[in-house]
Order: C-alpha cells, then structure tokens, then sequence
C-alpha cells in the first residue's frame, strides 16, 4: 500500500505488523492518523488555553489549600452540568 516511506519508518511498520499489534499496513495507517488527528485536536486546545492566559483569563493558586479548593468547585461545577445535561437527555 505505501509505496514510498523512509527506511527507519519501513522498519518500524514491518516489525509492528510482526509482532500482531496490527494486521495490516491499513490497520497501522489508520491507526497512525487517528493518533495524528487527536494530536492536532490538542493542539488547537492547548492553543485555546495560551490565548487565554495571554488574555489575562487565569486563576493564580498560591498553594496546596487554593488548589484543593479550586479542584473542588470544578468538580462541583462539572457534576452539575453532567446531571443537568443527563435531565435534559431523559424524556
């Protein structure tokens, strides 16, 4: 299927498809943009986060009892739209 990839690439596949964690060249390809679109995903996340920080949209925690706090009423918040969302879903 891949007619033109490097050598170090070649083997790699080679030795993947050996070993049984994929059947086949279209299997470990797949597989291989898969990984490649999450990664750009995160990215454009991460980047989202940057922006953000820049922006001056950001929490300062100053130690261990802040960020115990903070964690917490994220969860809260969180739990909280996953039941409101869930109410919504129910019929």
């Amino acid at each position: 299927m891949l007619k033109s990839i490097p050598a170090d690439l070649r083997e790699f596949l080679d030795a993947e498809i050996a070993t049984g964690i994929y059947a086949s060249e279209e299997e470990a390809l797949t597989e291989g943009l898969r990984l490649l679109r999450r990664r750009t995903e995160l990215r454009k996340e991460l980047q989202v986060g940057v922006d953000q920080i820049q922006q001056g949209e950001m929490v300062t925690i100053h130690d261990k009892e802040e960020s115990n706090t903070y964690r917490d009423q994220l969860k809260e918040r969180l739990n909280r739209g996953y039941l409101e969302q869930k109410a919504s879903n129910e019929f």
